[in-house]
């Protein structure tokens, strides 16, 4: 199977953002290509999933980061149109976020860095880096589970409030939940020879989904990602704090892993559209910054839609904002200011054989 990543660059202590899940019919022609074979390993019940199904897109959201799979059973979860009918568009996709820290210091005094990721999502084994939860961690607490709105046992506890202490939701079905990668029995351990207790970055991500019924909208799932440096909370096996004052992450990316599986998943692609677009009835047209995956040739023998195939969008609509003037592609002819949002700066296809096997 082809493995896709959506990424954008930052350099913040925190950072914040949108991204739009969009499945819809297409418009575009097919080129073919070969994709390979995925196996996926279940997950210790102590994690949650709970799923968006409010408009046409069928979602499952967890509590490790991992979207879009059913995790029980280790196989597509993602439908559209549904409830029409059960037509499958993604077998798993989760966030990626990496950063260099500092290791260190050459000859001359220079910081040596090193990089580390934290995997929410990996295509190779359906595994996650992720832990449910805030900090301090306990991922056995009940109230770590995905919260949605549309459940009143959640509502009762949602941590969104307005002055009055009343529930803020924003749209027709509200997920929120959040986790972290401090817990290194949740990392693997690479080949890059870094120790399992140096893998955490020390993060913790509150991700929110919003998605609307309104025919607009009905085909979109909203996410946020709200990731915060909590690496002063890191700790030894021991509990000795490992770092007092925090550790600086540097050069942090954050991507999104897509495994789309649009049917069968041996022909499948991807592709990139950037440029503003008006939904149907609206009149001031979206700037789109999307990454694309079709089916090649636009047939699924599987698929009892009978409009066709659709295809799966990923849309940065807020990004961080850039720290300093950056180029962000390899020939410097893509300038962004400082100040300027930074959006999605690379496209990726990958198989599971040129999976990274290391966070360098």
């Amino acid at each position: 199977m082809n493995r896709f990543t959506f990424k954008k660059r930052g350099i913040a202590a925190a950072t914040v953002c949108l991204v739009a899940l969009l499945i819809a019919l297409p418009s575009f022609s097919y080129a073919k290509t070969a994709k390979t074979a995925q196996r996926k390993l279940n997950k210790s019940m102590i994690f949650d999933t709970r799923n968006h199904d409010v408009n046409r897109i069928f979602l499952p959201i967890s509590n490790e980061s991992t979207f879009g799979q059913n995790i029980a059973n280790g196989s597509a979860g993602t439908f559209w149109p549904y409830p029409a009918t059960l037509d499958a568009y993604i077998f798993g996709a989760g966030i990626w976020i990496g950063a260099q820290i500092e290791d260190g210091v050459d000859e001359q005094g220079n910081p040596v860095l090193k990089p580390l990721v934290s995997v929410g999502y990996n295509p190779n084994s359906g595994d996650s880096e992720m832990t449910p939860g805030g900090l301090p961690f306990d991922k056995t607490n009940p109230d770590y589970r995905v919260l949605m709105s549309t459940d009143d046992a959640d509502r009762a506890i949602w941590p969104i409030r307005d002055e009055n202490d009343n529930p803020v939701f924003s749209s027709d079905q509200d997920s929120w939940c959040q986790y972290n990668d401090f817990d290194q029995s949740e990392h693997v351990l690479d080949q890059d020879g870094i120790p399992i207790e140096e893998r955490p970055l020390g993060i913790l991500i509150t991700q929110i989904g919003f998605a609307y019924s309104i025919p607009a909208y009905q085909d979109i799932v909203f996410l946020t990602y709200d990731i915060t440096n909590k690496s002063r909370e890191l700790r030894t096996p021991d509990g000795t704090v490992r770092f007092p004052n925090g550790q600086t992450l540097r050069d942090v990316y954050l991507g999104v892993v897509c495994d789309p599986d649009i049917g069968e998943a041996a022909d499948d692609q991807i592709t990139y559209f950037k440029g503003l677009y008006a939904p149907p009835g609206e009149t001031e047209p979206l700037e789109l910054n999307l990454g694309i995956n079709y089916d090649d040739d636009g047939l699924e023998a599987s698929f009892t839609n009978p409009a066709g195939v659709g295809v799966v969008g990923y849309n940065f609509m807020q990004s961080p904002k850039a720290t300093r003037d950056v180029f962000i592609d390899p020939l410097q002819t893509i300038l962004i200011r400082q100040g300027e949002e930074l959006g999605m700066t690379s496209l990726k296809q990958f198989t599971l054989e040129t999976d990274p096997r290391d966070d360098g």
